[in-house]
């Protein structure tokens, strides 16, 4: 195969990586951090890493001055950082930005765009951009920053080694049944993630009602 059949080959597939890292525009809603909202057209990655600022481009109408009042319609256009919005919501599905920790030496996705499938934003069950199935998932560990999501795919929560009673720690039935390797609250290598899955859904409906209950 000569370079020049080799680099027009290679062409789609460089532009569909370009393509799924490169930001879009979606109709939808931004909420800041200060509690403003905007709805109009967005551009961002749902599906990547968004190391850009999010712009949104808006409608708004305005007063003309003088005898003859009337309104007009203008096209307005703001840019924001990541670390400036709460979520946006498109198509009524409702996208945070998260950190994603995917291996050792605190090595992490940027600011991806997750949605929420279990719990709360403090302790939850969160799946990447449009991703489906068991692809892309993520959590939320009750001591860690809101900002700080893990990969459950990451080698170091295959495992249940004893950082899940860590992470759990301050529900203490929730803790107690772990550290007793009660069953349903540790998996050993053979687990399916399936069933990995089931249980980190369980351990957190159980922390989360703990921690309503004060305890």
């Amino acid at each position: 195969m000569n370079a020049r059949y080799m680099a027009v080959s290679l062409l789609p597939l460089l532009f569909s990586i370009t393509l799924v890292n490169a930001q879009q525009k979606y109709k939808g809603k931004l909420v800041s951090k200060l509690g403003q909202e905007q709805s109009g057209e967005i551009t961002i990655n749902l599906d990547g890493s968004n190391n850009e600022l999010i712009e949104i481009t808006y409608s708004e109408q305005t007063k003309t001055k003088g005898k003859r009042k009337s309104q007009q319609t203008t096209s307005m256009s703001m840019k924001l950082n990541v670390a400036l919005i709460k979520h946006i919501t498109i198509n009524d599905t409702t996208y945070y930005f998260r950190d994603i920790k995917y291996d050792y030496n605190d090595k992490y996705y940027m600011n991806v765009c997750v949605r929420l499938l279990e719990g709360t934003v403090n302790c939850g069950l969160f799946q990447q951009g449009r991703s489906t199935g068991t692809s892309n998932l993520s959590v939320k560990l009750p001591n860690s920053e809101l900002s700080k999501l893990a990969a459950i795919d990451f080698d170091y929560y295959k495992a249940t080694l004893g950082w899940h009673i860590f992470a759990f720690s301050k529900c203490k039935t929730l803790r107690s049944k772990m550290e007793e390797k009660q069953p349903g609250y540790y998996w050993d290598d053979n687990a399916t993630p399936e069933q990995r899955l089931a249980m980190w859904k369980s351990w957190i409906q159980e922390y989360n009602s703990c921690s309503l209950q004060g305890g």
